[in-house]
């Protein structure tokens, strides 16, 4: 099982750990996705060569910003800080095309947008189509 949240050593971006962002935060932010990219990829390799599955908890940590609730209606009108649809969709988004890239099996423990439902629901139906 691996986690695809991206995240520092600390378990935090550098902006997190600094209550700011950082003078070259994008830039590291961004060198970490490809990191990040890199490894998934290398993960569903070998996971495919071994036979296995790859199981997702798909959030980016870069995205959280301090939330701990979907950043929606309820979220605002209860003064609550919300986190991105982004922040799970994104990675969604990045591990269906590398599924489709090397050919490995993939689930994604959880799923709360719609945007996620969306993606997997056109990634079975496309699945459907290369398999018949």
């Amino acid at each position: 099982m691996t986690h695809s949240g991206n995240s520092t050593a600390s378990g935090n971006t550098i902006a997190q750990r600094n209550g700011n962002t950082a003078p070259g935060e994008n830039a590291a932010a961004e060198y970490l996705r490809i990191v990040q990219y890199d490894m998934m990829r290398r993960a569903m390799l070998e996971a495919k060569r071994l036979g296995k599955l790859i199981v997702a908890h798909c959030e980016d940590n870069s995205l959280l910003r301090g939330g701990y609730i979907h950043d929606g209606a309820y979220a605002r009108a209860h003064g609550h800080r919300g986190i991105c649809s982004e922040s799970e969709w994104g990675q969604i988004a990045r591990d269906i095309r590398l599924a489709e890239e090397t050919g490995c099996a993939y689930h994604v423990c959880h799923v709360s947008t719609k945007e996620s439902v969306e993606l997997l629901r056109r990634a079975k139906q496309l699945f459907k189509a290369w398999s018949q």
